[in-house]
């Protein structure tokens, strides 16, 4: 398998005559992702990403993920950009299965990460509302879609990516929850209600004039709505935790990020997402504090022991809505 990385990536594009021999390229090695190796590419009338799949992710455990994930993510990428408005998913360039890589449009001069833009203390309700209605939209029209079922209905990179690191191991580290954790595990597993993108949180978000571009496809699948409004209300939750001093603001995010969600994705009632989703919200909790992908950003032990106890609440079932949760939240101490 060509291996790209910042040296060899110009030699591997004109080889595949995607470059010519006398254009100049400035290429940039992309950071954030632990899964692949990403790279910009700009020329004088091109703006690229390439993007192959590693086989041993970018973490300090031991995590082994097939690389044929990477073509399983080009038909995510196509099927999630037919249900969306066009600019909210990049378009694919070029695919190349035998080394398990492809090469996407990159966005615009200008576009932020809105993980780092949280981060940076930048929270804005109306992005939180469009990826609210955007997650809503992709869940509502991929319901029901038999087709997307045959398509998409294996969970491999799911259970690599997602069961075994994040609910497998904090079952591990949390014993007397290891029941409850291994049942949601396992409804979620059986789950063929919608597609899931599956890594759906701020990371994989670019803004662009005011506008959420959607990234990394790679563990989409169809299965059960709640893990998608776990994944990205765990973490907003995070984040509010960290800006502890502004926790209105950021407890903003995920009201506004709940509100759009709920009226796009009129299949089920704001009640069953509810009731669905919240138990997965305080997995998601513990798997970013105990998973094999803990986050970098709370190092604090009394700001994670916050987060345990919320979890544990969550799993348990204590916490019967998001109206109670945000209550409970903006109380924490």
């Amino acid at each position: 398998m060509f291996t790209v990385n910042a040296d060899s990536v110009q030699r591997y594009l004109r080889e595949k005559s995607l470059l010519s021999a006398d254009e100049t390229v400035t290429v940039t090695e992309l950071q954030g992702g632990v899964s692949n190796t990403v790279l910009k590419v700009v020329t004088k009338d091109k703006r690229w990403v390439v993007k192959q799949a590693l086989p041993r992710l970018k973490v300090e455990q031991e995590w082994i993920s097939s690389v044929e994930r990477m073509e399983r993510e080009e038909e995510c990428m196509e099927y999630v950009s037919g249900l969306l408005a066009t600019g909210a998913v990049p378009l694919l360039v070029h695919r190349d299965p035998e080394n398990h890589l492809c090469i996407m449009t990159c966005a615009p001069d200008g576009a932020a990460n809105w993980k780092e833009m949280l981060l940076d203390g930048q929270a804005e309700p109306a992005l939180a509302a469009q990826a609210g209605s955007l997650l809503g939209t992709i869940h509502r029209l991929s319901h029901g879609d038999e087709a997307a079922v045959r398509r998409f209905g294996d969970k491999k990179f799911f259970h690599e990516l997602r069961l075994d690191p994040f609910y497998g191991r904090i079952a591990e580290v949390h014993p007397r929850q290891a029941d409850l954790i291994g049942s949601y595990a396992a409804a979620l597993a059986a789950s063929s209600i919608c597609f899931v993108h599956g890594d759906y949180s701020p990371k994989n978000f670019l803004a662009s004039r005011g506008r959420l571009i959607l990234l990394d496809f790679e563990v989409g699948h169809i299965g059960h709505p709640a893990f998608d409004l776990g994944f990205m209300v765990a973490h907003l939750t995070l984040k509010t935790i960290k800006f502890w001093s502004r926790r209105d603001d950021y407890l903003m995010l995920i009201t506004s990020f709940w509100n759009a969600y709920v009226p796009a994705a009129t299949f089920e009632s704001e009640a069953w997402h509810e009731r669905g989703f919240l138990p997965h919200l305080g997995c998601l909790l513990l798997a970013r504090m105990d998973g094999k992908s803990p986050v970098n950003y709370l190092p604090n032990d009394a700001d994670r022991n916050r987060v345990r106890a919320l979890a544990a609440s969550l799993i348990s079932r204590e916490i019967p809505s998001m109206r109670v949760y945000l209550d409970i939240l903006s109380r924490a101490a």
